[in-house]
């Protein structure tokens, strides 16, 4: 007893079917749109995004070496300050020492009243 095979139509897979150069074309740039959306960007905007990266690197280096230049001068005018500071107190301890102290009242009394005045011209 024989058994006979069925037969087996065979159909035309997609890749095997022909198609006009339009087609294929209009076809490989819908890929290619689909693959883009899959991966993003294109190289060129990578490259643009690359330097973009590179130049707020830069940017970020000078601003700290500028950022160490001033703290450099703020510690600097900080000593000068307390420098400025120390000179007046030791100059108020010489004239102290200086005036007679019959007349160390009225001096103050004059300060008082040139600090007072000068307060007033501020405001």
């Amino acid at each position: 007893m024989e058994t006979s095979s069925p037969t087996t139509t065979s159909t035309p897979s997609a890749d095997s079917v022909v198609r006009s150069p339009a087609d294929e074309l209009t076809r490989l740039r819908s890929e290619v749109e689909r693959l883009q959306g899959l991966i993003g960007p294109s190289e060129e905007s990578y490259r643009k995004l690359r330097l973009d990266v590179l130049g707020a690197r830069d940017a970020a280096i000078a601003a700290e070496a500028e950022l160490g230049y001033v703290r450099g001068q703020v510690v600097s005018l900080e000593t000068q300050l307390f420098q400025i500071r120390r000179d007046y107190y030791r100059i108020q301890r010489i004239a102290a020492k200086l005036v007679h102290p019959s007349l160390r009242g009225p001096i103050r009394q004059a300060l008082s009243l040139v600090r007072r005045v000068l307060s007033g011209l501020r405001r």
